[in-house]
């Protein structure tokens, strides 16, 4: 896949592409409806299939205060939208400078001039232009206008509830990893580095590795079945059985919000190595205990509830 940073430098010879445009925040279900119907149309005309998404989310520009906090990091984001089959990915920066640009020019001097699609497939609620005034509506008509297909994608909905990035930001803050499943079509993960903890694991008959998480959405504090892979020289090589504790560690006074992973039956040394924590279910509420004896009871339980939990997964 081919990554651009600005649309300026879009290559004369891919003009004539199928566009999906969106911010493609999570690449959930409904992203991948816009991007099979832009590749099947791309295949039918022979032509490349292009994302064009934007450099922080709008809305951090727009209305900074109510930016949402996103599902992936732009590295996330790459590696899905590359496994997903795309030919070439626009990443514009979004400036305050480019909010104000009016929905008609924005067609015409950056759709037009610069990318010239034969076809452009946004959802639904699109909109774009100064003030949000364009919609998936004018740019059909633009399209038309000019002689592009503009294909809409309807909401999309998982047992009767709409796939959206907003939704699915709210199951996982509220712990429903699950749930967020359904909607992402694949488990939620976080990203970080491991760095040092104060050794609390260990003494309690499980090892973890913290990590300083690189998402900006943590699923809600608790204890959850997981899958851990190392990044980098053994990416994709591996994808350990573990479970993960958030939260605060209660049963120790609270303190400083920690994310840690003990990898079930194996030594393996995971220090300063990044790794990929993808959630699978959720087991319980971090709990505070009156005694050591007690905790170490429940890591135990919870290591035997995930080992439970793989196992069934593989049968």
């Amino acid at each position: 896949m081919i990554i651009l940073t600005n649309s300026q430098d879009y290559p004369e010879k891919s003009k004539g592409a199928v566009v999906a445009i969106g911010n493609f925040d999570g690449l959930h279900l409904g992203h991948m409806a816009l991007i099979e119907e832009a590749k099947t149309r791309a295949g039918a005309m022979n032509a490349p299939t292009v994302i064009y998404t934007f450099t922080p989310h709008p809305a951090s520009v727009i209305a900074r205060s109510c930016a949402p906090r996103l599902l992936q990091t732009l590295e996330q984001k790459m590696e899905s939208l590359h496994a997903a089959g795309i030919d070439i990915c626009i990443i514009e920066k979004f400036t305050r400078n480019f909010s104000e640009i009016h929905s008609k020019d924005y067609f015409q001097n950056i759709i037009m001039q610069r990318i010239d699609p034969r076809a452009m497939i946004v959802g639904y609620n699109f909109t774009f232009g100064l003030n949000r005034e364009g919609t998936a509506q004018s740019l059909t008509r633009y399209g038309m206008e000019a002689g592009i297909e503009v294909v809409v994608i309807e909401s999309q909905s998982v047992g009767g509830t709409a796939i959206s990035s907003t939704n699915i930001r709210n199951l996982i803050f509220n712990g429903d990893v699950s749930a967020a499943e359904k909607m992402l079509g694949r488990h939620y993960s976080i990203r970080g580095k491991v760095i040092s903890g104060k050794g609390i694991g260990g003494k309690l008959g499980a090892h973890t590795a913290n990590i300083d998480p690189e998402n900006e959405i943590i699923p809600k504090n608790g204890v959850y079945v997981t899958a851990t892979s190392i990044l980098g020289e053994h990416e994709g090589s591996l994808s350990l059985p573990s479970v993960t504790s958030i939260g605060n560690n209660p049963t120790f006074g609270g303190g400083e919000f920690t994310v840690e992973t003990h990898i079930i039956d194996s030594e393996i040394n995971l220090s300063r190595k990044r790794i990929e924590i993808f959630f699978l279910e959720r087991l319980d509420d971090q709990i505070a205990f009156h005694n050591i004896d007690d905790l170490r009871k429940k890591i135990a339980d919870d290591i035997e509830a995930a080992k439970k939990f793989h196992a069934a997964k593989i049968g």
